[in-house]
């Protein structure tokens, strides 16, 4: 059966007027998706480009014609947060193995890991330290060229090297340096002070059965006594002489540890766990070695500034009578001027229960070993035994006496601090003396929180 031809679609204008009208939407669908499209990319792409190449390359400071960029900044308060977080890990384990036995002990290290977890949830104290240190690095840097002080690739791996503990050659052996320790002489004025108050035994009644003390021992009746020839001496007078304040050395060898067997093959297998730690807090190799660099060219330049700082220092000898209240203080100023004895009250009414068992005596101590107000009367006393007004500190009202005041040896972690303290301020002298040092004000908007402290470590820290 044939199939019959089917008849022509009559096309009307009512017809055409539709599917012109479809082919236009159809076109402005197309435009809008293309620009909604279009807009999201730009918006990817304005993102990508801020974050990896307008963001990085953002001046958040200057010093003179170098520029501080917020890349840079970013990668440094990460490695800070990344040492302060494990320290904090590290002190806190510390504390839990000593509260149980040595609770005062534990709490110092309790202390250091909660002011490490206050700093890291917060973010601009970490960033402003780096910041500043970050300026300071260029003005080290300005000065070492000046001294002639650089730092070479074989400086920089030897130096990774030992922070790991590996040395090509073996672990050096430390020689046996003595160690001074200042060991004053007193006058008889000073041991007068420091005499602590005795209570007078009771006499025993002579006993018949005692022993008779051996440098009063009879001599036997039946004992032959020969009498030795005694050859004449010349006796020389020595010149006495009043005793000084003068320190003398007393050398103490300091203990050699032994060397620990540490090959190249496990500290490179150390290394590649530490260099993976850094990818993960988006710390590349070379941003690592320019923030080890930097910290390299200071410890150079510290060695080259500091070489001549004597290993003394001035010091005061006091002892001081604590209490809780001004009131206190008084009454016990009162008891001083009437005549009664420093050490005895200080036995008697010190809270300060490291001290006062030696009468308060604090022995010799040099700036910065005690809180500021203390130091601050503590030197200001100008003569032996002169005695404070009450002074108030965040350990309460303290009445100073001056045992003794002069220049004294230190021992040798005592001259790294004086030092350091002398690094310091020959930093700020530096950074006093520049007008054209500039810290942009946006700087804390590209403060990093990463690596961040966990909630949970954090609330331990904290509340132990």
């Amino acid at each position: 059966m044939s199939k019959k031809p089917s008849s022509p679609t009559l096309t009307t204008k009512k017809h055409v007027v539709r599917q012109e009208r479809e082919d236009r939407q159809i076109k402005i669908a197309v435009t809008v998706t293309s620009i909604v499209l279009g807009v999201v990319l730009l918006i990817v792409l304005f993102a990508l480009v801020n974050t990896f190449i307008i963001k990085p390359n953002t001046v958040i400071a200057t010093v003179g014609d170098t520029e501080i960029r917020a890349g840079d900044f970013d990668k440094s308060v990460r490695y800070r947060r990344f040492n302060m977080l494990n320290q904090a890990s590290q002190y806190y384990n510390n504390y839990a193995q000593f509260q149980s036995f040595a609770p005062d002990y534990a709490h110092q290290f309790l202390a250091v890991a909660q002011r490490n977890a206050v700093e890291l949830n917060q973010g601009d104290i970490i960033g402003n330290q780096v910041l500043n240190d970050m300026i300071d690095d260029i003005l080290i840097a300005e000065e070492a060229e000046k001294l002639g002080i650089s730092v070479s690739k074989e400086e920089l791996n030897a130096y990774i090297e030992e922070n790991f503990g590996y040395f090509e050659n073996g672990t050096p052996t430390p020689a046996n340096t003595a160690t001074p320790f200042n060991t004053p002489t007193i006058s008889s004025q000073q041991e007068t002070l420091i005499a602590l108050p005795t209570e007078e035994l009771p006499v025993e009644e002579d006993n018949e059965d005692a022993l008779v003390p051996s440098d009063e021992a009879e001599t036997p009746v039946d004992a032959e006594v020969t009498e030795e020839p005694v050859e004449e001496t010349e006796v020389v007078e020595e010149e006495q002489t009043e005793p000084t304040e003068e320190a003398t050395a007393t050398l103490v060898p300091t203990i050699t540890p032994s060397p620990t067997p540490y090959t190249r093959r496990l500290f490179e297998k150390e290394y590649r766990s530490f260099r993976s730690q850094m990818d993960k807090i988006d710390i590349s190799r070379s941003q690592l070695e320019r923030i080890l660099y930097n910290a390299l060219l200071r410890t150079k330049v510290m060695e080259a500034v500091t070489a001549d700082v004597p290993a003394e220092e001035e010091q005061v000898w006091a002892r001081h009578i604590l209490v809780a209240s001004l009131e206190e203080a008084e009454a016990i100023i009162e008891r001083l001027n009437a005549g009664e004895d420093f050490a005895a009250l200080a036995m008697e009414l010190s809270t300060d229960e490291g001290s006062k068992i030696n009468g308060g005596d604090l022995g010799w101590f040099g700036k910065g070993r005690m809180v500021p107000e203390f130091q601050e009367a503590s030197y200001a006393l100008e003569n032996i035994g002169d005695i404070s007004e009450p002074v108030n500190s965040t350990h309460g009202w303290h009445i100073i006496q001056l045992l003794g005041k002069g220049v004294n040896p230190v021992d040798e972690r005592t001259h790294e601090t004086l030092k350091a303290t002398f690094f310091e301020d020959w930093i700020k002298e530096l950074r006093a003396q520049r007008d054209d040092i500039v810290i942009k004000d946006k700087w804390a908007e590209f403060v990093p929180m990463k690596p961040a402290i966990s909630p949970s470590f954090y609330n331990a820290i904290m509340n132990p």
